[in-house]
């Protein structure tokens, strides 16, 4: 696998590892949560939205069109399958799922299904192992494999869950309105969310049950240090934090996504806004003060994938990624000593270049902003087996740093081969890194 860094005085390469942890924050806007069981618009609740069951499948099906592996398992043993899970349902109309956060009990779901047939779908229900009992018209207990209620109403399906009957009856939601504006740009999934400023803290305390059951759920393995363990905890405890910020101060949010199988592409909508004041409002608004260093950056050709971010970093988020890099660089230099493959020097350098690269790292995220890019591909384009090259970038404090971190790498391993400045533009400067073995397990998934 080959990588190429392009650095400049203000510019710095970053991992796929470092990227993708971005990603997951931006990807924490789009997670789903709510509150309260109220009728209506006001309610806090972030609601999901399935074009059809139809429009998924094909583009599930498409997904895995290419991967001669996947599409015998799904012609063999999944299509088939998944013809019985629709039984009842109309497969052309939308599908809704709220979800919401209770302070005292966790999450929980308001599902909407169409259906062709109480009867076909009553049948479906029952093949899951769920019995229902008749108890007022329209209404059904329901028991065994999921303690709740279903509500038939204008050819929808509603369940809720034990002791929230009143989300459903007797006064049923209107299903499409919610989600109306996801439809009208004809995602093929989408989740939307609408809050407002009054439930601002009544949100952020609503998630005090997932908070404590998530952090519970965190137990020390055996083959972990102390400081492997904590630093899992502080990981989740990281995102929730994040989580809980964005969860509680976002205003509005629309996110969708649309397969374009004649293009083979696919795109990403994602339109967000904070309620006004709060810190999210003031990052958002920010955005557009911002003056990105790569907008000339643009796919190559036949890239695989392609990303540019310019997201400001505000005080809260900034302190939580120091910690973050703090606790990692002992975690770090732990699992360096574990490695036997590795001499004492080898363990040395690889030290060094941890403790070199989170300091790059931090010098960076006092800056207030990630603005980054990067582009990955095929070296044989048509060849699912060839290897892949990734060129990234992103701003740093001082860029040119990073190059005390490349002199060390074929000090670790002697298959890291660095060839500095292959190509000098200006003030930037491209590097070629070459992981022959040993490529990173999260870099290996994504490329191979």
């Amino acid at each position: 696998m080959s990588y190429y860094m392009m650095l400049s005085p203000s510019v710095r390469f970053l991992s796929f590892r470092a990227i993708s942890a971005v990603l997951a924050c931006c990807v924490l806007l789009m997670a789903p949560a709510c509150l309260t069981a109220a009728d209506g618009d006001q309610e806090n609740k972030i609601s999901f939205m399935i074009i059809s069951a139809d429009r998924l499948l094909d583009d599930v099906e498409y997904m895995v069109d290419d991967l001669a592996d996947r599409k015998k398992i799904w012609n063999e043993k999944i299509a088939e399958s998944i013809e019985l899970f629709l039984e009842g349902v109309d497969r052309k109309k939308p599908v809704r799922i709220d979800m919401f956060f209770d302070q005292e009990t966790g999450e929980y779901y308001r599902p909407f299904f169409p259906i062709t047939s109480v009867a076909a779908f009553r049948n479906n229900v029952d093949s899951f192992g769920i019995a229902q009992k008749p108890i007022a018209r329209d209404v059904y207990s329901l028991s065994n494999a999921f303690e709740g209620f279903m509500k038939i109403s204008k050819d929808y399906a509603l369940f809720a869950p034990e002791g929230l009957r009143n989300i459903i009856d007797p006064k049923p939601p209107e299903v499409l309105p919610t989600v109306s504006p996801l439809i009208d740009r004809d995602f093929d999934a989408g989740v939307i969310i609408r809050h407002d400023a009054t439930g601002m803290e009544v949100r952020r305390g609503s998630l005090a049950e997932i908070r404590k059951n998530v952090i519970s759920g965190i137990k020390k393995k055996s083959t972990e240090s102390v400081e492997e363990f904590e630093y899992r905890k502080l990981l989740a405890l990281n995102r929730l934090k994040q989580f809980e910020d964005l969860y509680a101060e976002v205003a509005t949010l629309d996110a969708g996504w649309v397969t374009d199988q004649e293009k083979k592409n696919g795109v990403g909508t994602l339109l967000v806004s904070g309620i006004e004041g709060t810190t999210v409002d003031k990052t958002i608004r920010s955005i557009a003060d911002q003056k990105t260093r790569f907008h000339v950056m643009s796919p190559s050709e036949k890239s695989m994938g392609f990303g540019t971010m310019l997201y400001p970093l505000d005080e809260r988020v900034q302190e939580r990624l120091t910690k973050t890099l703090s606790a990692y660089e002992q975690v770090a230099g732990i699992k360096i000593d574990r490695k036997e493959d590795l001499k004492p020097a080898q363990k040395t350098a690889a030290k060094q270049a941890v403790g070199k690269t989170i300091k790059i790292l931090n010098d960076g995220i006092a800056l207030g902003v990630l603005d980054g890019f990067f582009d990955a591909r095929r070296i044989r384009h048509e060849d699912a087996n060839s290897p892949h090259e990734m060129v990234a970038g992103l701003r740093a404090s001082a860029g040119r740093d990073i190059e005390e971190v490349l002199d060390l790498l074929p000090q670790i391993r002697e298959t890291f081969k660095v060839r500095k400045d292959i190509e000098v533009v200006k003030d930037f400067h491209l590097h070629e890194v070459v992981l022959e073995t040993n490529v990173p397990p999260m870099l290996n998934s994504l490329f191979g």
